[in-house]
């Protein structure tokens, strides 16, 4: 490995987990590494960089503690050698934790918070904030029908599409899973998935019947409408969220089965009839204790 050979190393700072070094020199067992940046997370949001080459920066790192011995390159730009981020990971020419954590923040930071992780898995990021051109009917319009050879930027929007042409196609049932820690914005997620759907079928209604499309819109505003009233008795402020989910929930999106008698091409999509909603594994701790800084459920 080169001495100008720009890697990632564990952090003391338990904010960062990782930073940004250059190696300066190396053996079998230990490296000895400049530190390139380090940034310091601010209370408000606000990130700022501080830069230096000073002897404090420069630390020896064991290679032992690290997979393979080695340390985890940075996925550098060969134009400017800068980090350089994709919108499918699967294409990263490195790929280690860091390299990830780093590839989906450098999205964040430049307003991007989906990113495809190969085939069918997208990963986002809360912005904490309602960006409308995200999820306008112009672009569900876009993301409603997955043209082959074409590749639209990551979008939750590009699950929901999958699943539901893969239903039209297949005839087979389809999962879709949302999970991440508490306050990542799995509840959002689920009701911009819902639309997302009845707006695709509202799309194929224009050439087929419009009422159609009206029947799944209300199906899915119901659906949608019945989620205050499961957080109040299911929700709860803790320290990370102040509307944090307690429990699980599966919701069962069913459709009439349209197959065709003959090999028609497309088929005919189907249309939504209605909706299971099962939950599960609540918190029922909560009615009777809690930590400090926490409540019970929205309703008490």
């Amino acid at each position: 490995m080169a001495t100008t050979t720009k890697v990632y190393v564990r952090s003391d700072d338990p904010s960062l987990v990782y930073e940004e070094a250059e190696i300066l020199s190396q053996d079998s067992s230990a490296a000895t590494v400049r530190l390139l940046n380090r940034t310091t997370r601010h209370c408000d949001g606000e990130e700022k960089i501080q830069s230096g080459e000073t002897d404090e920066r420069i630390l020896a790192v064991a290679l032992a503690s690290y997979p393979d011995s080695t340390l985890p390159l940075i996925n550098l730009d060969p134009t400017t050698n800068l980090l350089q981020s994709f919108a499918d990971m699967s294409h990263l020419p490195s790929l280690s934790e860091p390299s990830i954590l780093f590839n989906i923040r450098k999205r964040s930071l430049e307003g991007q918070p989906y990113t495809f992780c190969g085939g069918g898995i997208v990963v986002s990021v809360n912005p904490y904030e309602w960006q409308s051109d995200r999820y306008s009917w112009e672009k569900m319009r876009a993301y409603a029908k997955i043209e082959k050879d074409v590749s639209p930027p990551p979008h939750v929007y590009h699950t929901s599409a999958a699943a539901y042409h893969s239903l039209t196609y297949t005839r087979q049932n389809q999962s879709i899973l949302v999970s991440g820690e508490s306050g990542a914005g799995k509840t959002e997620s689920v009701k911009i998935l819902l639309r997302h759907i009845a707006a695709i079928q509202g799309v194929e209604a224009e050439k087929l019947q419009v009422e159609q499309a009206v029947s799944s819109s209300t199906i899915v505003r119901k659906i949608v409408e019945t989620t205050p009233l499961l957080e109040a008795f299911g929700n709860a402020k803790t320290v990370r969220n102040d509307n944090s989910s307690r429990f699980g929930k599966f919701i069962k999106l069913q459709f009439r089965d349209n197959s065709p008698t003959s090999d028609a091409i497309p088929p005919a999509p189907p249309p939504l009839l209605g909706s299971i909603s099962n939950t599960y594994l609540l918190e029922k701790s909560r009615l009777v204790s809690h930590s400090e800084g926490e409540r019970s459920f929205h309703v008490f």
